[in-house]
């Protein structure tokens, strides 16, 4: 599996150069094994309405991903730009509730953390891609 397979096409995956090259598990250092299926729990853990589209990632600013995915909802972009303080006082007054709050923030932080995923597997690639080319220049 690429280690930089989003999760809507393969639902999770790896970025360790030991699983990518098939090595024996036995193989594989205990943390790096330990860090896999740690990585695998909190990616599985995503809800499939918040994956994000195949091409979500090809945008040239992904500070906007919140805004152009259509995972969330005007409301729930509303709600994560408003100040704690803002909040606590719309929460009281019942204009939000908790559980919309915690979902909104939650979404957000899924799209961050599948953004900033798939940038850590591109830099790695990329580094792994470099000196290779330089080889062929």
């Amino acid at each position: 599996m690429n280690s930089c397979t989003s999760l809507s096409e393969e639902r999770t995956f790896t970025s360790s150069p030991h699983v990518r090259l098939n090595m024996p598990v036995a193989d594989i250092p205990v943390w790096q094994q330990a860090a896999n299926e740690r990585r695998e729990q909190i990616e599985s853990a995503i809800p499939v309405a918040w994956v994000l589209p195949p091409d979500a990632l090809s945008s040239k600013n992904s500070m906007l991903l919140p805004y152009t995915t259509g995972i969330m909802t005007k409301k729930e972009l509303k709600i994560t730009e408003c100040r704690a303080v803002d909040l606590l006082e719309l929460i009281k007054s019942k204009s939000y509730s908790a559980v919309e709050v915690a979902t909104a923030f939650c979404k957000r932080a899924a799209i961050a953390h599948q953004a900033v995923r798939f940038y850590q597997c591109l830099i790695t690639d990329l580094r792994k891609l470099i000196p290779s080319f330089r080889q062929t220049v």
